[in-house]
Order: structure tokens, then sequence, then C-alpha cells
């Protein structure tokens, strides 16, 4: 680890100033995770979740961590970052003016296991009394015909039309004739006309590289790579997001205070069950 914080000084592994903690946070989502993608009651005390918050626990992050006032590694390029599954920014990401590339990576809890994808989704429903059913259901289809390219590629597996700004074709294959007539006039120019041609066609070619690069807003490529992941997804409903975050039922409290090091993995794993226990049975 010294080795490589000493060669990689200026990238950040996690957009977080203490490692260790953002660590064992993905452990406890990574476990609970592969639970709900295989349809699985929720546990704390399984050996998966023990597998992977020990783990987590025994790599030594102290040369890599910041001090919580530091904020620059907000600000420094980043190896892993949690986010959106934005189909334009992972398309546009590396061209001229973007910043560094943006790949999607499926996290796997082990070895041989299938990913587990988490998603939202957001509902559209029209209220079965209302006294205008026939409005509420053409404002329902208006708003479904004119929702943005990406959210329709998103929700519709049929829809796989790439995006690309207006008329980029057009000018690709304008930029392409234009170097082919300069490279034809090159064949025979000679002496300063040759020296500017050359010049001239190499210009030509930068500009049609770059226009090439930004030859998609989302290119077919991302649409294929979308609909292959979205074969791994699971829906993040509110249990999921209740055990990581929620702070009145004591999850988040009870797991702030296992990453402290004021109580053991063991008793960490234990009192969360029982709180799981508890609140299944309340719901009863």
């Amino acid at each position: 680890m010294d080795e490589k914080a000493d060669s990689f000084q200026d990238i950040r592994p996690i957009a977080e100033t203490n490692i260790k903690k953002a660590l064992q946070r993905q452990a406890l989502r990574l476990a609970l995770a592969d639970q709900a993608q295989k349809g699985e009651g929720f546990q704390f005390e399984t050996s998966l979740a023990r597998s992977l918050l020990c783990m987590a626990g025994e790599v030594d992050t102290g040369v890599i961590d910041r001090p919580d006032t530091d904020f620059s590694v907000y600000h420094m390029p980043g190896l892993l970052l949690q986010g959106s599954y934005s189909l334009f920014s992972i398309t546009s990401s590396g061209t001229e003016g973007w910043g560094e590339k943006e790949e999607p990576l499926l996290l796997k809890p082990e070895k041989g296991a299938t990913p587990a994808l988490p998603v939202c989704i957001g509902y559209l429903a029209v209220y079965s009394r209302t006294g205008n059913r026939e409005d509420a259901l053409r404002y329902a289809e208006s708003y479904l015909n004119n929702l943005d390219h990406e959210t329709q590629i998103k929700l519709y597996p049929d829809e796989n039309r790439p995006l690309q700004p207006k008329g980029i074709e057009d000018i690709i294959a304008r930029l392409q004739k234009e170097e082919v007539e300069l490279a034809e006039q090159l064949k025979t120019a000679e002496g300063t006309a040759r020296s500017q041609l050359q010049i001239d066609l190499e210009e030509k070619r930068k500009v049609k590289e770059s226009q090439i690069g930004m030859r998609y807003h989302i290119s077919p490529e991302v649409i294929a790579q979308f609909r292959k992941d979205m074969a791994y997804a699971f829906v993040e409903n509110d249990d999921f997001n209740r055990l990581m975050t929620d702070h009145q039922l004591g999850f988040y409290q009870l797991f702030s205070r296992f990453q402290d090091g004021q109580i053991s993995l063991d008793q960490y794993l234990q009192e969360a069950e029982g709180k799981l226990r508890l609140m299944r049975l309340e719901d009863e």
C-alpha cells in the first residue's frame, strides 16, 4: 500500500477522506445487495457479510487517508465513483474537454458470484377516483411521449437508437471528402504549395478526428453495455435503504460504532440482526 500511495499521489481510489470506512460501507452494501439480487430476505449475520467486512477492516489505508477537513480529495481524479448510470456522461467522458474517461463497473461480492446493480424506480400513477380521469390519462400519455431520449433508452428495451448531435454525420462526411481532395492535390504539388498543403491536410485531419470524437451524445456501445448490465439489476427498495442509512431505527448509528472500534464485528452483526428481527416483529 505504501508503494502504491507513493506512485499515485494525485489519484484518489475513492472520493472519501477515510478510505477504510468507505470500504466497510461498500462491503456491507455488497453483502445486502447480493441478498436482494437473489430475492432473499435481508440478514446481517451471514458468512458473506462477515467475510467482506473482515477484508475491508484488514486493509491498511493509513497512508492514503486524509483529515476530514482536507477537501482537496474531491477535486482529484478518482478510480471508483458511485453515482447514477448516465449514458450521456459515459459516452462523452474522455473526449476533449470532458476530463477523465468513465466506464461502468459492476462489483461482485466474491469470486464467481453474480454482480448486483441497485436501481431506483419512479412511478407515475393515476388516482382511480379522480373526477377527470380522461385528462389524467392524457397527461400521463403526453408525459411518456415527451421523455428525453436517454430516459426512453433506459425505460424501453427496444429503444436502441443512438443519440447524435444534429448534422454531425454530414459534417464528418464533408471533412472526409475535403481530406481526400487535399491528399490528391498533395500528390502533384511541389515547393511552397506542397508544404502548405501538408499543413492544411494535418489540420483537416485534426478537425475531422475531433468531430468523430463528438459523433454521439449516447453511443451504440454504451447502450449495449447498459443492456448487458441491466441483467443484474434489482430494485433498491425502502428496506435496503433503511438498513444502510436510516438514523431512526439505529442501524446507521450501530454501524458507525463498529467503524469507530467501539464494538467488535461479532457484536455489530449480532446487534444488527437483533434489531432486524425486532423490526419485523413490529411490522407483523
